[in-house]
């Protein structure tokens, strides 16, 4: 409730109210994420699966979020993006802007609005929290906890949302880490660890395999697979495609997406490493390649796998120019007509799968090209 009212005051318009936009840096919107994907409900619910069904429950906590992460770097790349440079302000109203469709606006919205089965789980969990902690009847927790929620969101916006999932993304970690660590040491148990091993065999051997016969969910490998692809659209849904509407610029998108992951996936920090080291590299090459006064093709921006280009035919239009490009030069773009209106003097050029060696015959083939 705190939270809400303090939320309220940092609201300067409407915009803010839905959005939040450059109002919170990647590290602390990070923290958010990890509370939206690793909430009470599958804190709860994880505890719950791993009880039932022992140690290929895991699987769950591991690939859930792997399957968000790659959602969240889809909606990153094809909405947060665009919908920054045309000032969406939601999912449904970058897609109705982005078709020229009032029928999908609406139909999105209805569906962001009928996540039952998601909203569901969150209130349980505030439940059962409720009843543990203060003892309180169901019902009256259940009350509760709509109250709570409907009051800090509608008085706060995005700024109640993301600052109450900061802290509580914060708590959450350092609550991780503790049951982690008393899992590996088995505290409390006789025996330590080996001895929780032992006595889940004792009941049952399917506890201790990686797979679970005797479940629907972790039975084989194929299912494994299914859950980290069925996880990959949550990285869409509102509640957390908002953190990436607070994120103005695209370095702090690519930051936030970094730090989030590390905060869940920490293993696989050295490979992040090495492929921002070789993509940083290329778009350096990339960089110097069109600075040369040997071409007068114009480098207008440069991402992590594209260049935008400026060419210098202005009696030609896009296409004529990348046709000419394919034919004479065998240099393979596309016309900037394809991204927008207003594009004719402009050219998108690929490079995510070539070699900075590959790269370098660019320079080369548009300079003999111009002559």
């Amino acid at each position: 409730v705190g939270i809400g009212i303090y939320a309220q005051r940092k609201i300067k318009h409407a915009d803010d109210f839905a959005t939040a936009r450059g109002a919170y840096g990647p590290f602390f919107l990070a923290l958010a994420f990890a509370a939206s994907t690793a909430s009470g409900a599958t804190f709860l619910g994880s505890s719950a699966l791993s009880y039932e069904w022992g140690f290929a429950a895991n699987w769950g906590n591991f690939l859930y979020p792997i399957g968000v992460y790659f959602g969240i770097l889809i909606s990153m790349r094809l909405i947060a993006t665009a919908g920054n440079r045309f000032g969406n302000r939601s999912i449904p109203e970058y897609l109705g802007d982005r078709y020229q469709s009032e029928g999908i606006r609406i139909l999105v919205s209805i569906l962001s609005l009928i996540l039952f089965f998601y909203l569901a789980g969150q209130l349980v969990s505030g439940v059962v929290m409720f009843e543990i902690m203060l003892g309180l009847d169901a019902d009256w927790a259940l009350v509760i906890t709509t109250i709570v929620l409907l009051f800090y969101v509608v008085l706060g916006g995005a700024h109640a949302d993301i600052l109450t999932d900061g802290v509580q993304g914060a708590m959450m970690l350092i609550l991780a880490v503790i049951v982690i660590v008393l899992t590996v040491i088995g505290y409390g148990v006789e025996g330590g660890f080996a001895g929780v091993w032992d006595n889940l065999e004792a009941q049952n051997t399917n506890l201790t395999t990686p797979l679970n016969p005797e479940t629907p969910l972790y039975h084989s490998w194929w299912s494994i697979f299914v859950i980290t692809f069925a996880h990959m659209p949550l990285g869409l849904l509102p509640h957390l495609g908002n953190k990436l509407w607070a994120l103005e610029s695209g370095g702090d998108r690519m930051q936030f997406v970094k730090l989030a992951a590390l905060f869940g996936l920490t293993n696989l920090s050295n490979w992040v490493s090495e492929k921002q080291k070789i993509i940083k590299d290329r778009c350096d090459f990339v960089q110097g390649l069109f600075q040369s006064k040997e071409i007068n093709f114009e480098l207008v921006s440069c991402g992590a796998y594209f260049a935008y280009i400026k060419h210098p035919f202005v009696e030609l239009s896009a296409r004529q120019v990348a046709k000419k490009l394919a034919k004479q030069a065998n240099i393979l773009c596309l016309p900037g007509t394809f991204f927008g209106p207003n594009q004719e003097h402009f050219l998108r050029f690929a490079f995510a799968n070539a070699s900075i060696e590959e790269m370098a015959l660019v320079k080369e083939r548009l300079r003999q090209y111009y002559d």
